[in-house]
């Protein structure tokens, strides 16, 4: 029967044990009743028959029913046992006054056997309760006992009640010694502390708690809950001194990867990264190699430990390092004992174990050890991040120094432009300035400084042509390349321009942006008379590009042919001769060129004191050259134009009036004259002297005085060649800003 209850029935007598066999069956039948005799059959019978309930005679043959418990008992049987006797009770409770009952019953009283019955089951169930709970407590134990994290239980008056293994070797102690101690005895350090608070809470408040905190005594951090129990609290702990040294290590890494983002330069950025690790791993020898421009070398960019060796930082050259060998891999390596390698680059070195970390495409970080098998995983992971820290810090470095190259050449090509231009960026379909450049200053009188971010059309388009305004916005907006003419507004009132924009690729995403120019069509004439200019000075550089350098090149190579036949040094002077008059030629034709470009900056300038510097250049103080200058006389001009016509209408005095000649400067009614008291210059050749390359000197280039009349047009001037004072040549130049 598998649910049957087996029940050992123990008495000497037959006619008794028959029928209370027979009554037990036949009031319960989950009973299977086995009998005995006396203790020494139960003792020969228990292991065969296994019984979970013993009911026993009072009086036995070889004792009583409380020798056969206490037997059972000293030989490790743990029962439910059931004394069924004719004695009186109280015979009974005086014999049984030290020994614990499952039960009693007197025999041969009314409901006998159904006492017995569920005596049985009782007694049986709480013996199972009891060996379940005894099992379960053990279980218990040797669980705690086997667990990683410590486990104390105090009582409610701060009594160790249970200490396991492994909190007892964490706090150093055994368990017997705490065991019974109180909680402020054994750990008189805590009290004031974090953890006495925790303590008490829990106790005081039953609700479980939480700390973590370093413990002063072990130099360690732990993490200790407490919850509360029956018989006071549980005390469970760990040491978590290697998370929290983990967490801070990574911490100063977070903090140095936010100071690696905002590093400007890449030496920098190395330095970061190797004091942070020099800080964090403690290690004698660390560094950054950086691959060189050739991409053949690595070469040490920050460094730290190198002067314990007595030795300066290495480059590691490709297929000779391991270094290397790490960079071109891109694969971290440890290396526990460096002196059984083969490709090292020191082979004496001090050096036992190191790590070598890639820096992806830039180099690599090293960390050494004068120890081998110095370093573990933690180690590795450490250098790894830095690594990829520093590696982002590079890339972003370097994208920043391509991104500024590329706004520095757009900044110059922009500013450069002769025309007004502008860069919009579009809000929706408004264009709103980002940059403009000084002609668009000076052109349509906008603030350089306070433009960015204003509205385009609110400053330079009238209200007749805002509805145009937005049809040409909405085209610039879609399109690559845009022109047309239209009116826009300036200081001076509306203008006609051309319109020429671009579309260009944005620095933000679902922003477009656009240049556009604006050619003012108002001064179409001078344009034009500007063209003409132009187109005059090509025909003359032409003229001497195709006449007088190849004149000079034939002279030179006839002299050079001479001095090689003849080896007279006479003719290499010739040679060079030639060569200094071409140099000349081009010197002053890129000068011509020059003077000829439209004036940028003009300022109030005092015509005595620069004509004087410009003198001093020209004459020193031992000839008798004189120089006469109206005083008071100030002019708008720019400046290094201006000492530029100076120079070339000294020299030409100089050439034509000796080297004593006497210049003089003087003020017109719109502008200001220049004469000598040389020669002078015929009237038929008057308007010839000022073409490129017209000289009636054989040491002059013909330029001279072109480069006087460009300085002149530049500024708006004109210039006139008429006879002087004292018969020389005399420059009269009007329509010149004459300061008051």
């Amino acid at each position: 029967m598998a649910d049957a209850v087996v029940v050992l029935l123990v008495a000497d007598d037959e006619t008794v044990v028959d029928h209370a066999k027979r009554r037990l069956a036949a009031s319960d039948e989950s009973l299977e009743v086995e009998v005995a005799s006396s203790i020494e059959v139960v003792l020969d019978t228990i292991d065969l028959v296994k019984p979970d309930c013993i009911v026993t005679e009072f009086r036995l043959p070889d004792g009583d029913g409380v020798d056969l418990i206490e037997t059972l008992t000293d030989r490790g049987y743990n029962l439910p046992v059931i004394l069924y006797s004719e004695v009186e009770s109280e015979v009974v409770v005086e014999r049984a006054a030290d020994i614990e009952l499952d039960g009693y019953i007197q025999r041969d009283g009314p409901g006998t056997f159904e006492l017995v019955s569920n005596q049985v089951h009782q007694a049986v169930e709480a013996y199972q309760a009891r060996r379940n709970l005894e099992l379960s407590e053990r279980r218990h134990r040797e669980l705690t006992n086997w667990i990683s994290d410590g486990l104390f239980v105090v009582d409610t008056d701060w009594q160790y009640t249970f200490v396991n293994r492994s909190g007892a070797d964490t706090v150093e102690r055994e368990p017997e010694e705490m065991l019974g101690q109180t909680v402020w005895s054994v750990f008189p350090e805590i009290v004031g502390s974090p953890f006495e608070a925790l303590l008490r809470t829990t106790m005081e408040d039953r609700e479980p708690g939480q700390l973590e905190a370093p413990y002063g005594p072990h130099g360690r951090w732990y993490e200790v809950r407490t919850f509360p129990t029956q018989e006071g609290i549980s005390i469970l702990f760990s040491d978590i001194t290697d998370r929290v040294q983990r967490v801070e290590t990574l911490s100063s890494l977070h903090a140095v990867a936010g100071e690696l983002f905002q590093a400007a330069e890449t030496d920098s950025a190395c330095r970061l990264a190797v004091d942070a690790l020099d800080e964090v791993l403690g290690y004698p020898l660390c560094g950054v190699w950086l691959v060189d421009d050739t991409g053949d070398a690595l070469e040490p960019t920050r460094t730290i430990g190198r002067d314990r060796l007595d030795v300066d930082p290495p480059s590691f050259h490709r297929d000779a390092s391991l270094a290397w060998e790490v960079y071109e891999s891109g694969q971290s390596r440890v290396f526990d004992d460096i002196s059984t390698e083969t490709a090292l680059h020191n082979p004496d070195t001090l050096i036992r174990s190191e790590m070598i970390v890639p820096i992806k495409d830039h180099g690599v970080i090293v960390v050494s050890s004068l120890e081998p098998a110095a370093f573990d995983a933690d180690d590795l992971q450490v250098v790894e991040l830095t690594a990829y820290h520093l590696e982002s810090s590079l890339e972003r470095i370097e994208h920043e120094r391509r991104i500024e190259r590329e706004r520095n050449r757009f900044e110059a090509a922009f500013n450069t432009v002769p025309e007004p231009a502008v860069h919009v960026v579009f809000d929706g379909e408004e264009p709103r300035i980002k940059r403009v450049n000084e002609a668009f200053v000076e052109t349509f009188g906008i603030d350089a400084e306070t433009a960015p971010g204003r509205r385009l059309d609110s400053i330079i388009v009238p209200s007749q042509e805002s509805h145009a305004a937005s049809e040409i916005n909405r085209a610039v907006k879609a399109g690559d390349r845009y022109e047309t003419e239209l009116i826009r507004k300036t200081p001076d009132g509306e203008r006609p321009f051309l319109f020429t924009a671009k579309a260009m690729p944005s620095t933000e995403e679902a922003t477009a942006e656009a240049i556009a120019t604006y050619v003012d069509l108002s001064n179409q004439f001078e344009r034009e008379l500007e063209l003409q200019r132009q187109n005059a000075r090509l025909e003359h550089f032409a003229d001497v590009l195709s006449h007088d350098i190849p004149n000079h090149l034939t002279s030179a190579a006839g002299y050079l042919e001479l001095a090689q036949e003849t080896g007279d040094p006479a003719h290499f002077e010739q040679v060079a001769t030639a060569h200094d008059r071409i140099e000349s030629l081009l010197g002053d034709m890129q000068q011509l060129i020059k003077t000829g470009s439209p004036i940028e900056v003009i300022e109030p300038i005092e015509l005595k004191s620069l004509a004087w510097t410009a003198w001093g250049a020209c004459f020193s103080d031992d000839e008798m050259a004189t120089l006469e200058v109206a005083d008071d006389m100030h002019i708008m001009a720019d400046r290094s134009r201006l000492t530029q016509m100076l120079d070339n209408l000294f020299w030409n005095a100089m050439e034509h009036a000796g080297r004593s000649p006497v210049v003089r400067i003087g003020p017109l009614e719109n502008g200001f004259y220049i004469e000598d008291d040389g020669p002078g210059i015929p009237e038929e050749e008057r308007d010839l002297v000022f073409n490129p390359g017209y000289t009636t000197s054989s040491r002059g280039t013909g330029f001279g005085l072109a480069i006087v009349r460009e300085v002149s047009w530049s500024h708006g001037w004109e210039v006139t060649l008429t006879e002087g004072t004292d018969g020389g040549a005399r420059f009269e130049f009007t329509g010149v800003e004459v300061v008051h």
